[in-house]
């Protein structure tokens, strides 16, 4: 097993490795380590292929951040958002505008580098797939995590309602969300 880096790695550029990567946008996973993305060889018969897993996401469900402290200095080890944080997620939108084919994400983490190559397309795509996830299927993975109803609920409405926020800035070339306060990083 080895690893496989988000900056180099056969995907690059494909349509599908630009959707991972507006999914990890939708979910405010923060910790894009490539200590968390693993390579497996799989063998079967004749036939030998790779897998590329992306196995650590726990770090989703809650807010970026960019620590002042990260502008000086390359350590990475230091949190940069939430977890988990139902309150911290609802308050973090997804797009704040777009610009033709750019897209300002409200987005405050250190991979700036590989959220700014995104496209208003790369949106439409990955929002397009994750809109075809039921109510049910939602619920089945939040209830298989431990969580109550309540909190269930309201990481689904949050969820549907950015899925839903790509969609629309997808239709509109002059898209601009509703301001949350916070600031938002292209």
């Amino acid at each position: 097993m080895s690893e496989w880096s988000w900056n180099e790695n056969p995907f690059v550029g494909t349509q599908a490795y630009r959707g991972l990567l507006v999914a990890n946008l939708i979910l405010n996973n923060w910790d894009w380590k490539t200590s968390n993305n693993k390579v497996y060889e799989m063998k079967g018969g004749s036939k030998e292929r790779r897998m590329y897993i992306v196995r650590d996401i726990g770090a989703s469900f809650g807010k970026t951040s960019f620590p002042a402290v990260l502008r000086w200095t390359p350590f990475r080890l230091m949190a940069q958002g939430s977890r988990n944080d139902i309150d911290d997620f609802e308050h973090q939108q997804f797009i704040t505008s777009r610009h033709g084919d750019d897209v300002t994400f409200d987005y405050r983490g250190i991979h700036t580098g590989l959220v700014d190559m995104l496209t208003i397309a790369d949106v439409e795509w990955t929002c397009r797939l994750l809109a075809g996830i039921s109510d049910r299927q939602w619920d089945d993975v939040f209830r298989a995590a431990g969580y109550d109803t309540g909190i269930r609920r309201r990481f689904i409405a949050h969820l549907e309602a950015k899925i839903q926020q790509g969609l629309a800035a997808a239709k509109d070339p002059a898209f601009r969300a509703a301001s949350t306060g916070a600031p938002a990083q292209r």
